[in-house]
């Protein structure tokens, strides 16, 4: 649907602020002044206007835009008097929609490259997302040398905000794995999560968040040992031995939790990791103590975080069965 360029009606003045009378409204594709693009008569968007809109005496004329539009405005003799790139109507509630901005023209935009405008009671609304831009852009670039409350920046590595006269990082979700990873029937060391923490997430100061939640069965009619293991890069920053577990017809809660944290260098870090291991088999939310928890820490890290690393959970049974497994069922990992 279209939509009103100024409500009630659009109003142009000359560079001496006086009514624009007899002026022209041309309107492009945006980045265009070779292809016209349609506006409207009303806001149904069914009835194109003439290409130029001629403004009246008092330099008013109704112009209703569908999307983006390169605009130039002319005198009655076609004398230039503006022209605006990437341009949207404004709705009725005075709501802003803007696309992109024109870095030659900052001056003759509401938000530009270098401009700064206060929007009071005001909400932007941008484009869509697209296979080829993003709804918002926010350059990547250095942190302000005094940042104000409510300010946000990004930077190479992390994205950030100011608040409360701190600046905090935004938690993003590297991670999640709802399907179910099993292992049975081996005694070999294998990964029940695995992946690969893109270069440059730690930084200096940055921290990485891992929860998995899964379980484990011993249906052997005897014990049988469980190792896991917590493994960041070429470095086991958990090493969990959980001793003979007893057998049982059903399945113990399982939980890895485990933080990594720069130690103010990308080649130095610091680790927490507890794994719970349940005493019974519940599954319907009934409260139980754990059976085994055990906690690891590592002050000694010295992977080098600016290149990818992988993050495993590993699981070594005591013995071949098919009737001991151990499961990965849910698995999310942050960065803050």
């Amino acid at each position: 649907m279209a939509q009103l360029l100024a409500a009630p009606f659009s109003y142009f003045a000359d560079d001496n602020g006086a009514p624009l009378a007899g002026g022209k409204v041309y309107t492009y594709e945006p980045g265009s002044v070779d292809t016209p693009k349609d506006s409207y008569t009303d806001e149904s968007g069914d009835f194109p206007a003439t290409n130029p809109v001629e403004l009246d005496s008092a330099g008013r004329a109704e112009v209703w835009l569908d999307g983006f539009y390169k605009i130039v405005v002319t005198d009655a003799d076609d004398v230039v008097i503006r022209s605006v790139d990437h341009i949207s109507a404004t709705n009725t509630n005075g709501d802003m929609r803007i696309e992109v901005y024109d870095p030659a023209n900052v001056a003759e935009q509401l938000v530009g490259e270098t401009a700064f405008q206060d929007l009071t009671n005001k909400r932007i609304t941008t484009i869509p997302s697209s296979t080829i831009t993003a709804s918002l852009k926010v350059p990547a670039g250095s942190a302000p040398t005094s940042p104000f409350h409510g300010d946000i920046w990004t930077t190479a590595a992390a994205a950030l905000i100011r608040m409360n006269g701190t600046t905090q990082s935004f938690q993003t979700t590297l991670d999640r794995q709802v399907t179910t990873a099993d292992v049975s029937n081996s005694t070999s060391e294998t990964a029940i999560y695995s992946f690969s923490v893109p270069g440059g997430n730690l930084s200096t100061n940055g921290q990485l968040i891992l929860s998995l939640i899964g379980d484990y069965l011993n249906d052997t009619g005897g014990g049988s040992t469980l190792t896991i293991n917590v493994k960041y890069g070429a470095t086991t920053i958990g090493a969990f031995s959980l001793g003979s577990i007893a057998q049982n017809a059903g399945r113990r809660s399982l939980q890895v939790d485990c933080m990594i944290s720069a130690a103010n260098a990308t080649n130095a870090e610091r680790s927490r990791c507890r794994v719970s291991l349940g005493a019974v088999a519940t599954a319907t939310g009934t409260g139980a103590a754990p059976g085994v928890t055990q906690e690891a820490v590592h002050n000694s890290i010295t992977e080098d975080s600016t290149v990818a690393k992988t993050l495993q959970v590993t699981v070594t049974h005591g013995t071949i069965s098919s009737n001991i497994s151990g499961r990965a069922l849910g698995v999310l990992l942050t960065k803050s």
